[in-house]
C-alpha cells in the first residue's frame, strides 16, 4: 500500500491522530498484514485508531494529512479524539483539553444533569444516592430532573401517588434559616413538591413538617425553616403524577428572633392584662393554624405561672391585614397535630380572638399569623391578653379521660348522651372536615364488628355548628389523616352533624364532637349501633366486576375497604374503593361518567390503571386519575383520547372520605387525535360572525386562566385549545363557546383571552389576561364580552372545569 494524497472530505469524516498502538509496529512503511476491515466489526466496543499507510505517526496535536501524501484508515483501539464524531458507546464526547473520549463534558449530557470529572453522576433517586449539598448564605443552585426517577415517597401535602422523586442530602454546618425553592422548567407540565425531613426514607418524608407545593402555576414551592446544625434530606417530588426538569435553590441564613420556634419572643403574663405590639413584615412563613394563617408569623413563648383562663385579642394596625391567631401546647411549638393546638381564629371582620377556659402552669406558644389571600398578607398588630379565673373543663375534655359509649345490650340499638364543649380545650381536629374548636372525646368499645352512626344535635336555638369524626384505635389524639376514619360537619348553625362507619371493630374507636371555627356549645349525641355493612362484591382486584362498555351499571363503595391509593384528597386518608375490569379490544377513546345517586354522599374519584397493574400505585401505571368539579362534587367525568388494547382496572373511590352509591357509564369510541391548535404555535384563526367548530378532547392541558369569582374554574387540569383573532380598531368583542349536544355534554367551558401580541399567548401572568368567563353548567355556553378592546391580535383559550373536555362551536362577534 503506497502513500496517496489525503482529501479534506475524508478528514472531516475519518477520525485522525491516535498514537497509542500497542498491538502494531511503530515503524514507518507499509503495514499490509493488518486486516483493516475486520477491526470495524467492533467499532461500538472500542475507541478509534487511525493507521497510516506509508507514513510515520504524527506528533501530538498535528494532523497526519498536513503537508503531504498519506492515506488513512480507521481501526478500533485507544481513546484519543479531536471531536465528538471520534467517540461512541459509553464515552460519546470528546474532552478537548486532553483529547480523550469521555462520558460527558457538560451537565446537559447527563440524565442526572450532573457531569463530574467527565463522568455522569447517578440520578439521586433514593436515600443511598442522595446528592450531597452544603448550603451557604450566598446560596447554591443545581439543575435536576425527576423524569427518569421512580416514586419513592408520598409527601403529606401532595395530591395523589405516582410522581417520581429525587433526594438531596443537605449538610447544615450551623443553626440558621434553611430556605429551598424549586423552579420547574415547565410549570404546566410539572407541578413540583418539596419535602424537608430530618432523616431519609418514605415514612420520614411523608410525615415531615417541611412540605410545600405550588398553589398555582405562577408560584414555586418554597420551604423556609429554622433548623439546628445537622444533616437533612430534601425531596423534589411532583403533584398529581407530574415530573420534569427543575432548578433547585438552597440557602442558609441567620435566624430572626421571633421568626420561628427556635427563637420565640418571651411573653410573660405580668398582670391582669398584658399587651404587645409587633409586625409580621420581614418574617417567614413556617407554620399554619388549623383555621388558616399560611403567611409570615411571629412566635411568642407565653409563660403561665398559675392555673388561668385567658382571653386573647389580636387587632390589625395596617389596612388590609387579616390577622390569624393560634395557640399551641407546651413543648409543641412546631407541631401541627390537632391535639397540640388549643385554639385558632381568623379576624375576617377585624380582630381575631380566642377564649381559653383553663391553662395549667407552663410555657405555651402563641402565633400571630396572616391570611395569605388578604390585600396585605403581612402587617403590624396589637396583641392583648386578659387573665381570667380558670374554669372547670368537661371530664372528657381529651384523650386522657374520654367518656365511654358502649353499645346497648345485644350490641345493636341507640345510645343517647348530652355534652358541652364551651369550657373544653381544642384537643384535636378532623383535617379535611374542619373541627378546630373546643372538643370532647368518647371511647367506643366494640366486642364484634358493628356499623356505628354518630349524630350531634345542638340545643334548640344555638348557633353552634358541630363537627363529628371517628379516629382509629390507638390514634385518639393523632393529627395524622391516615387515622381519620370518617367525618362530617353541620351544614348550617344549629343544624346537626352526622357521620358513620360501615364496619368498626372488634376493638375500639374514638368519637370526637368538635365545632366549626371557634364555635362551641351544648349538644345531644345520638349513636346508633347496627350490623356491619357487607363489602361490595368488587371490593378487590381479585373480584373486579367486568364492564360492558356502553351499558351503565350501579355500584357502591359503602362497606368497601381501602385497597389502593389514587388522587383522592386528602392523601393517606382511609377511602373506600371498588374496582371494575374494562376490556379494550382495539385502540379506542374512553369516556367515563360516574355520578353519585340522589341520596349518596359520595364525591367520586376515578382512576384507570394499565393492564396487569390493578394494585400498582406507580404513576407510570396510571393512565388518568380524575376528581369532581368543586361546583358539582357528586359527579366525575373524563374523556381519554387514546387507550391501547388491553384489560384495564377502573377504580372508583371518594374524595374527603366520602362513600356511597353511584352510577357508572363507560363508553369506548374512535380515537381522537390532538388538534392542530393545541398550543400557541398552531393557534386557529377566528373570523367575525363565522361559527368555528373545535374540540379539546384530544388536547393537552397546556395553560390556565385566572378567575377569582369561580373557584376551580381556571382550567388547570382540563385539555385546552387556542384561537387568534384580529381587532383592527378599538371596539367591543363578544366570544361565545357552545358545547356540542352530543360530544360536548361533559364540557363546562372556561374561556379566557390574552394579548395583544403573540408573545402573550402562552403567558399565565394574570396581568396579561384580558378577560375570563365560565359556563354555568356542563353543556351550557360560556360567553365573554370585552368592552372597548384595544386594537391588536388576541388569543382565545377554550379550556374546561376539572378535567372536562368536549366538542364545541366558537363564535366571535
Amino acid at each position: 500500500m503506497g502513500c496517496v494524497p489525503c482529501h479534506n472530505a475524508s478528514r472531516s469524516a475519518t477520525p485522525l491522530g491516535f498514537h497509542a498502538v500497542p498491538v502494531l509496529s511503530a515503524t514507518t512503511g507499509p503495514i499490509s498484514a493488518v486486516p483493516i476491515h475486520a477491526v470495524f466489526l467492533h467499532r461500538a466496543s472500542f475507541a478509534v485508531l487511525t493507521i497510516l499507510a506509508g507514513c510515520g505517526l504524527p506528533p501530538p496535536g498535528d494532523t497526519p494529512c498536513d503537508g503531504g501524501g498519506c492515506s488513512s484508515a480507521v481501526v478500533d483501539a485507544g481513546v484519543s479524539c479531536r471531536g465528538d464524531g471520534d467517540c461512541s458507546g459509553k464515552a460519546p464526547h470528546c474532552e478537548a483539553g486532553a483529547g480523550t473520549c469521555v462520558e460527558c463534558t457538560a451537565d446537559a449530557h447527563c440524565a442526572s444533569r450532573r457531569c463530574v470529572d467527565h463522568a455522569c453522576a447517578p440520578i439521586p433517586d433514593s436515600c443511598a444516592l442522595a446528592l450531597p449539598l452544603s448550603p451557604t448564605m450566598e446560596g447554591i443552585r443545581v439543575e435536576g430532573t425527576t423524569r427518569d426517577a421512580v416514586d419513592d415517597v408520598l409527601p403529606a401535602c401532595a395530591l395523589g401517588r405516582g410522581a417520581p422523586d429525587v433526594v438531596y442530602r443537605l449538610e447544615v454546618p450551623s443553626a440558621g434559616r434553611l430556605s429551598a425553592r424549586v423552579v420547574p422548567a415547565s410549570p404546566t407540565l410539572f407541578q413540583p413538591v418539596l419535602v424537608l425531613a430530618s432523616s431519609c426514607g418514605a415514612q420520614q418524608a411523608a410525615e415531615a413538617p417541611g412540605c410545600a407545593y405550588a398553589e398555582d402555576a405562577q408560584a414555586e414551592p418554597v420551604i423556609s425553616r429554622d433548623v439546628p446544625a445537622g444533616a437533612y434530606y430534601l425531596w423534589v417530588d411532583g403533584d398529581s403524577g407530574t415530573s420534569g426538569e427543575f432548578v433547585l435553590e438552597v440557602r442558609l441564613e441567620p435566624s430572626i428572633p421571633g421568626d420561628a420556634c427556635g427563637q420565640p419572643l418571651p411573653l410573660p403574663l405580668t398582670g391582669p392584662v398584658s399587651a404587645v405590639e409587633g409586625t409580621t413584615v420581614g418574617m417567614n412563613a413556617d407554620e399554619v393554624g388549623s383555621c388558616g394563617g399560611s403567611d409570615a408569623e411571629v412566635v411568642y413563648a407565653l409563660q403561665v405561672d398559675a392555673p388561668s383562663g385567658l382571653e386573647l385579642r389580636l387587632s390589625p394596625l395596617d389596612e388590609g391585614f387579616i390577622p390569624v391567631l393560634y395557640l399551641r401546647r407546651a413543648g409543641a411549638c412546631g407541631s401541627n397535630a390537632g391535639a397540640d393546638q388549643l385554639g385558632c381564629d381568623v379576624g375576617l371582620e377585624g380582630a381575631a380572638g380566642l377564649f381559653v377556659p383553663r391553662l395549667e402552669p407552663g410555657t405555651y406558644f402563641l402565633f400571630v399569623d396572616g391570611a395569605s389571600a388578604a390585600p396585605a398578607p403581612r402587617g403590624r398588630f396589637r396583641l392583648e391578653i386578659t387573665r381570667l379565673p380558670p374554669l372547670e373543663a368537661p371530664s372528657n375534655d381529651g384523650c386522657g379521660s374520654p367518656a365511654v359509649l358502649a353499645p346497648p345490650p345485644g350490641g345493636t340499638g341507640r345510645v343517647v348522651v348530652t355534652g358541652d364543649t364551651r369550657t373544653a380545650l381544642n384537643d384535636a381536629n378532623s383535617g379535611p372536615c374542619g373541627g378546630a374548636a373546643p372538643d370532647v372525646a368518647y371511647r367506643i368499645p366494640l366486642a364484634e364488628a358493628r356499623s356505628v352512626t354518630a349524630r350531634a344535635v345542638p340545643v334548640a336555638g344555638a348557633a353552634y355548628k358541630p363537627v363529628v369524626y371517628f379516629r382509629a384505635e390507638g390514634a385518639c389524639a393523632s393529627g395524622d389523616v391516615s387515622a381519620l376514619l370518617a367525618c362530617a360537619g353541620a351544614g348550617a348553625p344549629g343544624a346537626p352533624a352526622e357521620t358513620s362507619l360501615d364496619r368498626a371493630g372488634p376493638g375500639e374507636v374514638t368519637l370526637w364532637v368538635d365545632g366549626t371555627g371557634t364555635g362551641a356549645g351544648a349538644f345531644t349525641l345520638e349513636v346508633d349501633f347496627g350490623a356491619p355493612v357487607a363489602a361490595p362484591a368488587n371490593d378487590t382486584c381479585a373480584t373486579a366486576q367486568a364492564l360492558a362498555p356502553g351499558t351503565p351499571v350501579s355500584g357502591t363503595t359503602a362497606g368497601a375497604g381501602d385497597d389502593t391509593a389514587t388522587c383522592a384528597y386528602p392523601a393517606h386518608a382511609v377511602s373506600a374503593d371498588v374496582v371494575y375490569e374494562l376490556e379494550v379490544p382495539t385502540a379506542s377513546s374512553l369516556r367515563v361518567d360516574v355520578a353519585a345517586t340522589a341520596s349518596s354522599a359520595l364525591q367520586p374519584v376515578v382512576s384507570l390503571r394499565a393492564p396487569g397493574a390493578c394494585t400498582s400505585e406507580a404513576g407510570v401505571d396510571t393512565l388518568f386519575c380524575t376528581w369532581p368539579d368543586v361546583d358539582e362534587p357528586g359527579r366525575t367525568t373524563r374523556f381519554f383520547p387514546s387507550v391501547p388494547p388491553g384489560r384495564y382496572a377502573l377504580w372508583v373511590e371518594g374524595d374527603l372520605l366520602s362513600r356511597g352509591d353511584f352510577q357508572l357509564d363507560a363508553r369506548l369510541g374512535a380515537e381522537v387525535p390532538a388538534p392542530a391548535n393545541d398550543d400557541c404555535s398552531g393557534a386557529a384563526l377566528l373570523l367575525p360572525n363565522t361559527p368555528t367548530a373545535g374540540d379539546t378532547r384530544g388536547a393537552h392541558p397546556d395553560t390556565l386562566g385566572w378567575d377569582v369569582q369561580s373557584v376551580g374554574g381556571t382550567g388547570l387540569y382540563a385539555p385546552d385549545v387556542v384561537y387568534r383573532f384580529d381587532n383592527p380598531s378599538p371596539q367591543a368583542r363578544t366570544l361565545t363557546v357552545t358545547p356540542d349536544p352530543a360530544d360536548g355534554d361533559l364540557l363546562r367551558p372556561v374561556i379566557y383571552v390574552r394579548g395583544p401580541g403573540p408573545s402573550r399567548c402562552a403567558s399565565e401572568n394574570v396581568g396579561i389576561q384580558v378577560g375570563i368567563a365560565t359556563a354555568p353548567a356542563r353543556g351550557a355556553p360560556a360567553q365573554l364580552t370585552l368592552p372597548q378592546l384595544p386594537a391588536g391580535t388576541y388569543y382565545l383559550w377554550v379550556d374546561g372545569r376539572a378535567h372536562q373536555g368536549g366538542r364545541f362551536t366558537v363564535l366571535l362577534q
